[in-house]
């Protein structure tokens, strides 16, 4: 009785050991950098050029007949063109003049939207300093002052109002390139035109169509200044970098 109690101890105590044994003998497994936690969700936003100019385009003028003979057609039509390029550099200086009235900067605009939707995605955004000599890409990635995980490469291609024709309502309008670069090896893993507004309504993935109430039927009503608590062409201007801003941290999620 005495060999049966000792040998069933000594049984139970080689399973507690091999127990032990196998719990303690595997560590946690730990990354490169010694965090074993998920990677870090971070992204550099490289810096977003402001346009020289916000635009004004109407995609239809009326042409009135110039003549009848070929030279006076092309004579005519000429001079059509001629006036009408005047009259679009014109409203193109107006209407930068009135938006630049209310210290009113798309690109900060865009940055800080950007910046707020991708956080709301659980995106860290660092922003980082780069010169765009022009609305383009950016040919080399610059160096960040934290790891990050990819590069957001966006531009100003087109901001400001068009109208289909001359007495059409103004609508806000605005078109953002944008790519995203990994920084693992350096592949574009996405990359499109995230276009606001337009005369014509286009709802997708990369377009979103702008609110009627930021429609402008009169020029003069869309660079106005005076007896505005916040210009018309201001506020089209940020319904855009929200709009813009929110297709790009819905489609890269």
């Amino acid at each position: 009785m005495k060999r049966k109690i000792l040998l069933g101890f000594g049984l139970m105590l080689l399973v507690l050991m091999q127990g032990c044994a196998g719990t303690g003998a595997k560590e946690p497994e730990s990354t490169a950098s010694g965090y074993a936690g998920p990677p870090t969700r971070r992204v550099a936003l490289l810096t977003i050029n402001e346009p020289s100019l916000y635009e004004v385009h109407i995609l239809h003028d009326d042409i009135p007949n110039p003549g009848v003979t070929l030279p006076g057609r092309l004579v005519g039509g000429t001079m059509s063109l001629v006036l009408q390029g005047a009259d679009r550099t014109k409203h193109n200086y107006k209407l930068s003049e009135a938006i630049s009235y209310w210290n009113y900067k798309v690109s900060e605009g865009l940055t800080n939207d950007i910046k707020r939707e991708m956080k709301a995605i659980g995106y860290e955004v660092v922003v980082v300093p780069v010169t765009r000599n022009r609305a383009r890409f950016i040919d080399k990635m610059p160096n960040t002052p934290v790891p990050v995980d990819a590069y957001i490469d966006a531009y100003v291609d087109f901001a400001g109002y068009t109208a289909i024709k001359h007495g059409q309502p103004y609508v806000p309008t605005l078109d953002v390139p944008v790519k995203v670069i990994s920084t693992k090896n350096g592949s574009t893993t996405y990359q499109a035109t995230l276009t606001y507004g337009g005369p014509i309504p286009v709802d997708s993935p990369t377009s979103t169509p702008a609110d009627p109430v930021f429609n402008v039927r009169n020029f003069e009503e869309l660079c106005g200044t005076v007896g505005c608590e916040v210009s018309p062409a201001v506020q089209g201007m940020k319904a855009g970098t929200r709009a813009v801003a929110k297709m790009l941290a819905r489609n890269i999620k």
